[in-house]
């Protein structure tokens, strides 16, 4: 009886490391992309949301949205995303040396770094690269996913809603603003000047007895009976001026009913 032919050698993967690819190794390279991608992808995504629904107010509209785009990914977000990036290298290394309480440290002085770079419109968008690259090098990386689809089906709501629904509501705005910051100004001065009274109260009747040096310590500390002596000085003048600061609220009332808040303003 012939003998049954010889079994052929087992197949080895390449190594790593001199030790053959194990199954879950296989698995992690022949299975999906990982989750992290599509992080990036979803939060890209919603800038293309803008552009688009820009894109049908118009020509003019879209070209301006798309330069300003392209002017703040230069001058801001890429300056940004520079300086986030080194989280990478930082917390990797501390996750990797399994320093665990060193991921928060370097993630809190990104935060205190970003101001230097932010402005208003970036700000929230440097916290945001910050938690990605402290989740990131933790290998947690569902939960961003899961954040980032929630983000770009609630902008594309947003969008429709700002672009569709409420436009008429930001047109003309310039208008709107000759308007508003001469009306603000003039409101904010008004209050200013009664603020300015109560802190120069204390300095000047300090400089009024030759005190320069306890002129600065006025405004910031005094006793109670001090407080009643200068309230008690000051009160005829207050009066005064609470009086004259009605006919400036009848003025202020109707240089806005009439349109002329510069006027008031100045």
């Amino acid at each position: 009886m012939n003998s049954p032919p010889p079994r052929p050698p087992p197949s080895i993967s390449p190594a790593i490391g001199g030790s053959p690819l194990d199954n879950s190794h296989r698995e992690a390279m022949d299975g999906p992309p990982p989750p992290a991608s599509v992080v990036n992808m979803l939060l890209h995504f919603v800038q293309v949301i803008s552009l688009m629904f820009v894109g049908h107010l118009g020509e003019l509209q879209l070209s301006s949205a798309s330069m300003a785009t392209s002017f703040a990914a230069v001058t801001g977000f890429s300056v940004l995303l520079g300086m986030v990036s080194a989280l990478e290298t930082l917390c990797g290394q501390a996750y990797g040396a399994k320093h665990y309480q060193m991921l928060g440290v370097y993630t809190t002085k990104c935060w205190r770094v970003q101001p230097l770079d932010d402005t208003p419109g970036l700000f929230a968008y440097g916290i945001l690269q910050c938690l990605i690259r402290f989740l990131q090098t933790q290998n947690i990386v569902y939960p961003m996913m899961v954040t980032s689809a929630v983000t770009g089906a609630f902008h594309v709501f947003l969008c429709w809603l700002l672009v569709f629904k409420l436009k008429e509501a930001f047109r003309d705005m310039v208008a709107f603003l000759k308007l508003a910051v001469p009306s603000a100004l003039m409101i904010c001065l008004e209050y200013w000047s009664f603020e300015l009274v109560v802190l120069l109260s204390g300095a000047v009747n300090e400089l009024g007895a030759g005190n320069a040096a306890y002129a600065r310590l006025a405004v910031i500390a005094a006793s109670e009976k001090e407080v009643i002596v200068y309230v008690a000085r000051i009160l005829p003048l207050l009066a005064v001026s609470n009086f004259l600061d009605g006919f400036q609220c009848v003025l202020a009332g109707a240089a806005r009913g009439c349109g002329v808040v510069n006027l008031g303003a100045y």
